[in-house]
């Protein structure tokens, strides 16, 4: 009669933890930045997984690497520029070993974009297209993302403390916004656009842009002739 031992080596079940962050830990993640994908496995009595493989699937880009001896992992990913914006996933795998058996879990993750404006041009209905108050004031230029393309959308304007009128688009996406100036202004005041960026989710509204616009002040120029009615020839005084 043969007799035939038996070994069983039993297997943990296990739990991953998986995070994705801004290289900096600033709030927004945008395309061409870095992020910090970081994860942990521990078995299910609640010790570490120390020094196994795992790895992590993100945008068709796959890393293989070593837990430390406390069961955690990390990498750095850069997000290439051009980074479709919205929502991402990354996945991370943990193979059967031994010991363990195989897991896997995934995170999603946000891609931000950003805008700016270009081209700005500030003109006002005085000569040489000069700004005075009690005139009218009319801005041009583009609004553009951080690939170049250009956008239309919703348009805060100001100067000083004068709200301008809402933002209008030509067929090229130019915007054209016109209004008047108060009465009471003169010398410099602070011309304002704000994108609010409510059109395009994942595109951060951009930074204010700012610039200072000189504001004139007409003045009249009166003459006073003596005697009032002259003749051809005649002497005239005029005083100013």
């Amino acid at each position: 009669l043969l007799k035939n031992d038996l070994f069983v080596i039993p297997q943990t079940e296990v739990d991953i933890t998986l995070s994705i962050a801004h290289e900096d830990d600033e709030s927004l993640i945008h395309r061409g930045e870095n992020v910090t994908i970081e994860g942990r496995i521990t078995a299910k009595d609640e010790t570490f997984v120390a020094f196994e493989a795992v790895v992590i699937n993100i945008d068709d880009d796959i890393y293989e690497i070593i837990t430390n001896e406390n069961g955690t992992f990390e990498v750095t990913h850069s997000l290439v520029s051009n980074h479709e914006l919205g929502l991402d996933i990354a996945f991370v795998v943990f193979s059967e070993t031994t010991y363990y058996i195989g897991n896997q879990t995934n995170t999603t993750f946000e891609v931000y974009g950003s805008s700016y404006f270009d081209s700005v041009r500030v003109d006002g209905n005085w000569f040489d297209q000069r700004i005075v108050r009690g005139g009218e004031i009319v801005v041009t230029g583009i609004l553009v993302d951080d690939l170049g393309n250009r956008l239309n959308g919703n348009i805060s304007s100001k100067i000083g403390s004068q709200t301008l009128n809402n933002a209008t688009f030509t067929n090229d996406t130019t915007f054209i916004i016109t209004g008047n100036v108060p009465e009471i202004y003169r010398n410099n005041h602070t011309l304002q656009l704000d994108y609010l960026g409510m059109e395009y989710p994942y595109l951060k509204a951009s930074d204010s842009y700012k610039s200072q616009e000189n504001i004139l002040v007409p003045t009249v120029i009166k003459f006073d002739f003596e005697p009032s009615t002259v003749f051809a020839g005649d002497n005239v005084n005029v005083s100013i």
